[in-house]
């Protein structure tokens, strides 16, 4: 919704979490020569580092020619050449504490939570993002 506000129309690519299903998804995105994106966001890092791979692989230069973001700041991204992962940190450790404490609730309480929770998340810039 936010990227039809700004003009933007997302072509999405399906994935299965996996580096290969990254790897696969930027071989159909970058199918259309007419159609290429300015950027892949990854539903997490291995897909992003999949997705890396076949960037590289296709010639395409991160950032300069396509910027790529991942998700959960896995240890390995930082480490990505030639433009490490700028990725979104999740507080997993927080999340899982809250679903235990969810589930206990349930099971005592015999009642089902509802409400939305929102979790905090970070950006972590690093190069892989095109400064525009």
């Amino acid at each position: 919704e936010l990227l039809l506000l700004h003009g933007l129309v997302p072509i999405i690519a399906n994935g299965n979490y996996s580096m290969f299903s990254g790897y696969e998804a930027v071989t159909t995105l970058m199918a259309d020569k007419n159609n290429i994106p300015t950027a892949i966001f990854c539903a997490n890092d291995s897909m992003a580092i999949g997705a890396h791979r076949r960037l590289y692989e296709l010639g395409y230069k991160i950032p300069n020619d396509i910027s790529l973001i991942g998700v959960d700041d896995m240890e390995p991204v930082k480490y990505l050449s030639p433009a490490s992962l700028t990725s979104v940190r999740q507080e997993l450790a927080e999340s899982g504490k809250i679903a235990g404490d969810l589930i206990i609730d349930s099971i005592n309480k015999g009642s089902i939570y509802t409400n939305k929770i929102v979790m905090k998340q970070k950006l972590i810039k690093r190069e892989s993002v095109k400064q525009i």
